[in-house]
């Protein structure tokens, strides 16, 4: 065994033959926070932090549910919900989640994903697939991202009948949980806010996913989500370097249901 131990101590109890409070607040106003936390503070703290870990990912899901193929005859007077994250590049891909607000547990649960990728992301079959899948499920309110899809909400929102609502969103850094932009005729969230609502809906059992063996493949790009402190923006921010589109498609349902219902 070494005969060496380590200590970390704070700046501020150090003896004040070396303590300066004009470096100190220098410090307070030139280091970024991680610098500032561990080297003059003396505080733990990690810049990278997944919102939820893949151990809560898996207890948020119900384990004897599968996934749904077809809407079940007894779910027909069900209002169900669509959320739909457009794809927009290389490694991003259009994602269509279905769910279904569970009254009984007070919680909203997914039952269906859906990932188009190759001759399926072709936009003409892209809408065809999508319309029809949404009729399949009976999917009558549906929440899309703004962004990517500006022109094929409106061209999926017109093969739809009357009868469904089609809502679109885009993030944004607004002090409320969400806004409604008349003139763009689209909600505006709080991007911070709403996410972090997803991420503890689904560590409190709020949401919650069919059997992970079968969401493994969605859950993945929940776990791509860090979370770290915007300097900028002095508040949390969510980052990512690899596919999230299956959470965002998650997140536009979900909010589609929480605007419907009143939840927030």
């Amino acid at each position: 065994e070494s005969d060496m131990a380590g200590f970390r101590l704070p700046y501020l109890i150090i003896s004040k033959q070396y303590f300066v409070f004009k470096e100190l607040f220098w410090k307070m106003r030139n280091y970024d926070t991680v610098s500032l936390m561990i080297e003059v503070f003396g505080l733990s703290y990690d810049n990278g932090k997944k919102p939820i870990t893949r151990g809560q990912l898996i207890d948020a899901c119900d384990s004897d549910r599968a996934m749904w193929n077809e809407l079940p005859q007894s779910f027909r007077s069900t209002t169900m919900y669509a959320g739909i994250d457009w794809g927009g590049g290389q490694h991003s891909y259009t994602i269509l989640t279905i769910g279904y607000p569970d009254v009984a547990r007070n919680a909203f649960c997914i039952v269906y994903n859906k990932k188009f990728v190759g001759a399926e992301a072709d936009p003409e079959n892209l809408l065809h697939s999508l319309a029809s899948l949404i009729v399949r499920f009976n999917a009558k309110v549906i929440g899309a991202d703004f962004g990517f899809g500006f022109g094929l909400n409106d061209r999926l929102r017109k093969m739809l009948s009357h009868e469904y609502v089609y809502a679109t969103f885009r993030h944004a850094y607004i002090k409320k949980y969400v806004a409604y932009d008349q003139a763009g005729e689209t909600y505006v969230t709080n991007r911070t806010e709403t996410m972090t609502d997803l991420f503890n809906g689904l560590k409190s059992g709020r949401v919650r996913p069919y059997c992970w063996n079968e969401f493994e493949e969605f859950g993945r790009d929940y776990l791509n989500i860090n979370s770290e402190y915007s300097e900028t923006l002095r508040q949390l921010r969510y980052v990512h370097t690899q596919p999230d589109d299956a959470f965002h498609s998650t997140l536009y349902a979900y909010l589609s249901w929480v605007l419907a219902t009143n939840q927030q």
